[in-house]
């Protein structure tokens, strides 16, 4: 009954023609070919079982052919993984379980044809084998797949990790390749060379007179009519506040800025002429409002150091004025201040001026500025300065705001500096009962005798702070200060 049904198999057998010269048969009429060449080969191990299947069983070894084929094409793929994730606890386990499936199936299919009489019985048992087979060929199949998923997935973070890791190194580069741009145009721009030209000299000067803009001394200006057309970026672009020495212009000019809505502040860059700049005001001012563009935007170091720095250009004022004319409009709505403008009037041994050649000069520079603003751009161009008639002359054009003409409201600031300013060395006179009487005539003799000159105040104050450690020095100090 067995013959017949392996007989039966075997007809039609695609494969016959090419395992008949393995098999193992003896008959005399088809005496083997390489029978016992196999059976040396396989002296002493169960894969001669194999050869018969090969013959009489081709469906069933098509499929036991086809799983190993498949598993044979995913091991080289598995040793490069695990040689890839060796350091991956996580990804060895799912490996393992791979492996795992391999063995259980090629256990499987030897404890099948290890059995006695598998031969007799194959017929009948194949169809619960192979239920077990297609079991684990789905197990593999799918643990397969996880394998692939883990890989792509730890491809992925490793791509994506990889990806972080070369931005950020470009983002340094790229920093640090601005940062060296910049260095170097501030170098050509040679502020740090001139005296009180630096950096860190124009930030102490700023931090300076932030720190005395103390409550209700600036407040006033914001609701002048002039300064709300001005800062609303409506009239003309260009304003002028004028007043006579020590007056409160310079302590509002810097600290006007903080006026703004800091959600919504417009860029502002400033310039303070002194004496010292006489020689070269315009390369100062012009570069100076260079120098603070590119600390607050670095990005546009880039065409400054490429066309002119790299080119080996000097920061002359032509060129000061090329630059700005390109970098302002990169600009969102800037605000310029230029103070001390009358520094620039030079005087003979006499105190009269002699040249006014330079002042018109630098008016004349600094004006040009505003004239950028009009291709469409909102810039604001703010002038403080002496109410000098050099001067006059040419701005008398221009809106003014005049600090003399404001004398309530300067001298209210004035009050409040004052009444601050001595409250902070109240407590030196804690023991003495009449010392609010005291401090408030000194306030008002202060007052008095500031005649609308808040920088007169403000040296007055601090010599007052430096020699008062008691009642009698607190009352000379009083009796002494002189008229503004």
């Amino acid at each position: 009954m067995c013959a017949r049904q392996q007989r039966k198999l075997s007809e039609n057998s695609p494969l016959e023609d090419v395992f008949e010269p393995v098999t193992h048969r003896t008959s005399p009429e088809r005496p083997p070919k390489y029978a016992k060449v196999i059976e040396v080969l396989c002296n002493g191990t169960p894969y001669l079982q194999w050869i018969w299947l090969a013959k009489d069983y081709t469906d069933a070894f098509e499929k036991l052919i086809a799983a190993y084929s498949h598993i044979a094409e995913c091991l080289p793929r598995f040793d490069r993984l695990s040689d890839a994730y060796r350091n991956n606890p996580d990804f060895q386990r799912v490996l393992a379980v791979i492996y795992s499936d391999i063995v259980e199936f090629h256990r499987h299919a030897y404890k099948f044809f290890r059995k006695s009489g598998w031969k007799c019985f194959f017929t009948s048992t194949w169809s619960g084998f192979d239920n077990q087979f297609k079991c684990n060929l789905e197990s593999l199949s799918q643990h397969t797949d996880l394998v692939d998923r883990e890989a792509n997935a730890y491809l992925i973070s490793e791509t994506m990790q990889w990806r972080q890791e070369a931005l950020q190194a470009a983002a340094r580069e790229a920093k640090q390749r601005i940062a060296d741009q910049l260095a170097a145009v501030i170098a050509w721009l040679g502020l740090d060379n001139a005296p009180h030209c630096g950096r860190g000299c124009q930030e102490d000067v700023l931090n300076r007179l932030v720190d005395e803009c103390y409550a209700g001394t600036t407040e006033w200006v914001l609701q002048h009519d002039q300064i709300k057309t001005w800062m609303s970026g409506q009239g003309l672009a260009t304003l002028w506040i004028k007043g006579k020495p020590g007056s409160v212009k310079a302590l509002f000019a810097q600290n006007w800025c903080n006026f703004f809505d800091p959600t919504d502040r417009p860029p502002f860059y400033s310039a303070s002429i002194t004496t010292t700049h006489a020689k070269h005001p315009s390369v100062y001012i012009l570069a100076t409002l260079l120098s603070q563009i590119l600390r607050q935007t670095p990005g546009l170091s880039a065409y400054v150091y490429t066309d002119f720095v790299a080119e080996g250009l000097p920061s002359s004022l032509s060129n000061l004025k090329l630059v700005l004319a390109n970098l302002l409009p990169r600009t969102k709505s800037p605000r310029i201040l230029i103070d001390g403008i009358d520094e620039c009037i030079q005087h003979d041994s006499a105190g009269n001026p002699s040249d006014l050649n330079l002042v018109k000069d630098v008016l004349r520079d600094i004006l040009h500025l505003a004239s950028i603003g009009n291709g469409g751009l909102s810039l604001k161009l703010l002038l403080v300065s002496r109410d000098t008639p050099q001067i006059i002359r040419i701005l008398s054009r221009k809106p003014i705001l005049a600090i003399d003409e404001e004398s309530t409201a300067v001298q209210s600031a004035i009050r409040s500096f004052i009444h601050q300013r001595i409250s902070e060395i109240r407590y030196r006179f804690t023991n003495i009962p009449s010392i609010d009487t005291v401090l408030k005539d000194s306030e008002n003799i202060a007052l008095e005798r500031s005649r609308g000159m808040f920088l007169w105040v403000r040296l007055v104050l601090s010599q007052l702070e430096d020699d008062a450690y008691n009642l009698n020095d607190l009352e000379t100090a009083i009796a002494n200060i002189p008229a503004g």
